[in-house]
């Protein structure tokens, strides 16, 4: 970073921490690293993606639980009223009077007890029930590690927005206090003959239009603090203290992803190789295989299934303890179905198209998002020779503003081309603040799409020309 830059640099960090007017509301100071943190402990939104993660978990559990066995614990009491028994036990009496001993057809009170198994042997709509779930919870998975690192760039976007926010303010500022000094300076020379009213009126009117900018600053501070503590869940009116980004490490961060802007790097086919441990990107492939898995569920509908069924259980009677004689009885059921009215077959022809769409929207979101990763390395581009530029261009106007104010001193300027340069001065420190502040913001979102960035991954140089896309 060149001297001119420095000095502008130290400039602002010397405003942020003397101004009264954003200074004092600041509780304590707040990295980059910490807010981050907070963000990740405390988003709802993460948090909500969490938890939809978890319920889709117990959903794969559920569905593979159905291909295990059951067993269940069954007991009923049932009572009838009293004229329904007696009609049911009427021939009892003549039972008895020939010396049989026979229990009642039918009790008052009839208590059964017994236990009862399920084993599915094959049924192909409960596997394709299962790997449905498996892609929904491979999705929610994605989404949530997804959702992640979207909290992670929102948040640093929002924690550098506020700093450009406060950067922007103290330009303003700076220029408020500039023009109203010039005004005043050109006021006293107007008096004693020494320059037109026009000068002093121009110098006011600058004045007020800094005013009415450090105003919209003001409000943009504000609106950068609230949207950074929504982020962060935190209570919306609480306030923090930003330490500046230093352009150093800017620069050093440019220098790590050189390799990411060499020409010609960035082939379709790279891209995909990049993106591939991009949850957003993993998620789509779960997508199209939770659907695929849903064709293999409506296919299942076409084929027979095989269960085993069994139960041992105690005889009715009106004793609620289970002592008496016990029966037991196993079931092997196959169930093969002929004709459905068509259902079967709209069901599975509905699910092809769903898979079919579903193959269709990755391709296309896949290709967005590879769209997307050019034009996040076009910004990096983009953001890193702005920087370079407002850089010189701070310099070449503080020395213009300063070659022009000791001629104006000396008589040799008018007030007009003061002005002009001072409005050059203070647009050039509007342009490094958002060069700065777009670069890391450009650094943010390369490191969302690509996750841990290596620090080099340059191609070959004897490789093939075809490989570099040349």
């Amino acid at each position: 970073m060149n001297p001119g830059t420095a000095c502008a640099v130290l400039a602002l960090a010397i405003l942020l921490m003397l101004s009264p007017a954003v200074g004092e509301s600041f509780a304590r100071e707040l990295s980059i690293d910490e807010a981050v943190e907070l963000a990740l402990e405390r988003n709802l939104s993460l948090d909500a993606a969490r938890l939809d993660y978890e319920s889709a978990n117990w959903g794969l559990r559920s569905a593979r639980a159905s291909l295990l066995p059951s067993v269940g614990l069954s007991s009923t009491a049932r009572r009838v009223d009293p004229d329904t028994y007696e009609r049911a036990n009427a021939s009892l009496g003549f039972a008895e009077e020939m010396g049989m001993d026979v229990e009642p057809f039918l009790y008052e009170t009839t208590y059964e007890t017994g236990f009862r198994a399920n084993v599915p042997i094959w049924n192909g709509q409960l596997w394709g029930a299962v790997g449905v779930a498996g892609g929904a919870r491979d999705a929610a998975g994605h989404a949530y590690e997804a959702r992640r690192r979207s909290v992670v760039a929102e948040t640093k976007s929002a924690y550098f927005d506020v700093l450009r926010a406060e950067a922007l303010l103290l330009v303003s500022i700076d220029a408020v206090d500039a023009a109203e000094e010039n005004a005043e300076a050109a006021q006293r020379r107007h008096d004693v003959g020494g320059v037109p009213l026009a000068e002093v009126l121009r110098w006011r009117v600058t004045a007020a239009e800094y005013e009415t900018a450090a105003a919209d600053a003001e409000a943009a501070v504000t609106m950068a603090r609230t949207q950074l503590a929504n982020v962060l869940g935190m209570p919306l009116d609480l306030t923090f203290e930003f330490p500046a980004v230093d352009p150093a490490a800017l620069d050093a961060r440019y220098a790590e992803l050189a390799w990411l802007t060499t020409p010609g790097y960035l082939t379709e086919s790279r891209a995909r190789e990049l993106l591939v441990g991009n949850p957003d990107y993993e998620g789509l492939a779960d997508v199209t295989r939770m659907n695929d898995a849903g064709v293999s569920v409506a296919r299942g509908a076409f084929m027979p299934s095989l269960n085993a069924s069994g139960s041992y259980g105690w005889k009715a009677d009106d004793d609620i303890e289970p002592d008496d004689e016990a029966a037991w009885s196993v079931t092997l059921a196959l169930d093969l179905p002929i004709f459905t009215s068509f259902k079967n077959t709209s069901d599975y022809q509905q699910s092809r198209r769903d898979y079919l769409a579903a193959r269709r929207r990755q391709e296309d979101l896949e290709r967005f998002m590879i769209a997307g990763l050019r034009g996040a390395v076009s910004a990096l581009v983009s953001s890193s020779k702005g920087l370079v530029a407002a850089e010189k261009l701070v310099e070449q106007s503080a020395d213009y503003l300063k070659s022009v104010t000791n001629r104006r001193d000396e008589g040799l300027a008018p007030y007009i081309e003061l002005t002009d340069a001072r409005v050059l001065f203070d647009r050039s420190r509007v342009g490094y603040v958002n060069a700065l502040y777009e670069g890391v913001v450009a650094v943010a979102e390369i490191e969302r799409l690509l996750g841990d960035v290596p620090a080099e991954d340059a191609p070959d140089e004897d490789a093939p020309d075809e490989e570099m896309g040349e």
